[in-house]
C-alpha cells in the first residue's frame, strides 16, 4: 500500500513503487499512465509519454541512450527530408537547364562563326 499524505491508502500496480504518496513507474521514473506503467518506448498507446497514441513507433539506441520516434514524428521528418530533396532536385534541374542553354549558345556562336568564315573563303 502507498500511503497518501491526506488519507486513504493507494495500491501501486506492478512495475511501480510508492514515492512520497504517489506511485512512480520504475521503468520510466514517471507517474502512472491510466493506472498502469506502460513501456513508453514500445507502447503504441503511450509512445514516449502517457496517452500519446500512434500507429507505430521506431526505436533505436544512439550514444548509449534509447530513443523512441513515434509515427507522427516519422511522418514529419520524412516530409522534411522530402522537401529538402525536392529543393535539391529543383536546383539540379535549374542547373541543367542553364547549362544546356549555355551549350546551345556556344554551339550557335561557333556555328555562326564557322559559317561566316566559310563565306569569306
Amino acid at each position: 500500500m502507498c500511503e497518501r499524505p491526506a488519507s486513504d491508502d493507494l495500491q501501486c500496480p506492478t512495475g511501480s513503487n510508492c514515492s512520497e504518496g504517489a506511485c512512480i513507474c520504475t521503468n520510466s521514473g514517471l507517474g502512472l499512465c491510466n493506472g498502469a506503467c506502460p513501456d513508453l518506448k514500445t507502447d503504441s498507446q503511450n509512445c514516449g509519454k502517457c496517452d500519446n497514441k500512434v500507429l507505430s513507433s521506431f526505436s533505436a539506441h544512439l550514444n548509449g541512450q534509447f530513443l523512441t520516434i513515434c509515427s507522427a514524428q516519422l511522418v514529419h521528418h520524412a516530409l522534411e527530408v522530402l522537401a529538402f530533396a525536392s529543393i535539391v532536385a529543383l536546383a539540379f534541374a535549374m542547373a541543367l537547364v542553364l547549362t544546356s542553354r549555355l551549350i546551345v549558345r556556344i554551339v550557335e556562336n561557333v556555328t555562326t562563326r564557322y559559317f561566316l568564315l566559310s563565306l569569306h573563303t
